[in-house]
C-alpha cells in the first residue's frame, strides 16, 4: 500500500490507506469510516461501473488527514 496511488475496496477495513494517506475508492453505499469521506480521502461509488472508472481516473484527495485513530495509534 505504501506505493499505491489509490486503493479500491469493498470492505470497511480501509484504515491503513487513510493512515498512509492514500486516496480510497470504496465500492459500497456506506462506510464505517465516515471521517475518511468527510476529509476527502475516500469516495463511495457502490457498484456503478462508470462511476468506478471515473473515480479511478479523476479522484484525488481533497483534504487534510485528521487523527481519527488517535495519535500514534499504529504503535499501540
Amino acid at each position: 500500500m505504501n506505493n499505491a496511488k489509490k486503493i479500491l475496496t469493498d470492505s470497511g477495513g480501509i484504515a491503513n490507506s487513510y493512515r498512509l494517506q492514500v486516496p480510497c475508492i470504496t465500492l459500497r453505499e456506506n462506510t464505517e469510516w465516515i471521517e475518511t469521506v468527510e476529509d476527502g480521502w475516500n469516495v463511495l461509488v457502490c457498484a456503478d461501473k462508470d462511476k468506478i472508472i471515473e473515480m479511478i481516473k479523476d479522484f484525488e484527495q481533497k483534504g487534510r488527514k485528521r487523527e481519527v485513530f488517535g495519535k500514534n495509534a499504529n504503535e499501540k
